[in-house]
């Protein structure tokens, strides 16, 4: 198993995948924090007596005060944590999506002498498998087309009709299976 060197394969689409972590954490932990002040200001003007609520507010405001900077502390730590665990997640996304589209481009510059081999616990294994089936049937179909080729230059060599007839059907026959 390969070790990863870089977790910054697609730099666009791994921040974007970051950026979306981040932003949907801070927002849900925004929407708790305004239904817990909501919930709890709804609770106390609903239990306490008018004196004991602007008591209660009083005790909640020093305590707010009091532990702000810890809890700017923990919203930036839960961040970063997000931030980390999202650049993990992209990397097993974007990393084989970075070798697909490489292989891809290898297939259509003509090269059929390789295979996709994905890390152990990367994404798209699916993906890789199809292409290298991909890969195996056009090599046979190239490795056909190659063999048909020699036997047509065999016949026009001997100048041998008979030969030349079968293998231009062959060709055909083996042509006629593409949709183009």
């Amino acid at each position: 198993m390969k070790k990863r060197k870089n977790y910054f394969i697609e730099k666009g689409l791994q921040s974007q995948i970051i950026v979306a972590f981040i932003v949907l954490t801070v927002f849900v932990l925004m929407i708790t924090m305004f239904n817990l002040y909501f919930l709890s200001q709804y609770m106390v003007a609903n239990t306490l007596e008018p004196s004991e609520y602007i008591q209660f507010s009083s005790m909640l405001s020093r305590a707010f005060s009091m532990l702000k900077y810890k809890i700017y502390f923990l919203i930036g730590l839960d961040v970063i944590i997000v931030f980390i665990v999202s650049l993990f997640i992209s990397h097993q996304l974007a990393g084989p999506g970075y070798k697909i589209k490489k292989s891809i481009t290898k297939i259509k510059d003509g090269n059929l002498n390789f295979k996709v081999v994905l890390r152990e616990g990367d994404k798209f294994d699916d993906i890789a498998n199809e292409l290298n089936a991909l890969i195996r049937k056009n090599s046979m179909d190239v490795n056909e087309l190659i063999t048909i080729k020699d036997k047509f230059k065999t016949a026009l060599r001997t100048k041998d009709d008979q030969l030349a007839i079968e293998t231009l059907a062959k060709l055909e026959e083996h042509v006629n299976k593409f949709l183009i």
